[in-house]
């Protein structure tokens, strides 16, 4: 019986074929740039619909690059919540181009209303500022994302090494 741990056989292919940090292309660069993308975003808001555009160009390559990454284990967690919250800005981005949405200043709050022209919803109306800040968990999950990676090799290494401690306690 052999009680050496099966090792891992690290090939290029194995390497080449993930996700690989350089200096820059990093996901601390990610959660740099969303955070002061994101604090561009709530700056000089204004009547009609350009907040749209810019909003779109924050999620847009976000939304890219949260589906062109490979995950595995608890991270595809977190890489579905990134999806659906990136999209979420890109679609309200998308809907606004179109005229759906549009701000408004009443009394000196910018609100996001839907055009009376569309075939319902007309009551609805957001602050920019709550849209502003739920956009915020873009950054959280970013951060998230930036301190908690591992790739393939170094998570089975991680197990390999719980699976020797449980082996070594018992």
């Amino acid at each position: 019986m052999n009680d050496q741990p099966e090792k891992i056989i690290v090939t290029p292919y194995r390497v080449r074929h993930h996700d690989r940090l350089s200096s820059f292309a990093h996901l601390g660069w990610r959660a740099a740039l969303t955070l002061f993308t994101w604090f561009i975003l709530g700056f000089g808001i204004n009547t009609g619909n350009g907040f749209f555009v810019s909003l779109m160009l924050f999620a847009t390559p976000l939304l890219f690059d949260y589906l062109r990454f490979k995950t595995w284990g608890w991270r595809t967690l977190l890489k579905r919540l990134e999806i659906i919250f990136s999209f979420s800005w890109f679609f309200i981005g998308i809907i606004g181009l179109v005229g759906i949405l549009y701000i408004e200043r009443l009394e000196g709050v910018f609100y996001i209303k839907v055009s009376s022209s569309f075939i319902a919803f007309h009551s609805i109306s957001l602050q920019v500022k709550n849209l502003w800040e739920a956009i915020g968990f873009s950054i959280f999950f970013a951060i998230i994302d930036c301190f908690l990676y591992q790739n393939e090799i170094e998570e089975e290494l991680y197990q390999q090494k719980i699976a020797k401690d449980n082996n070594f306690k018992q």
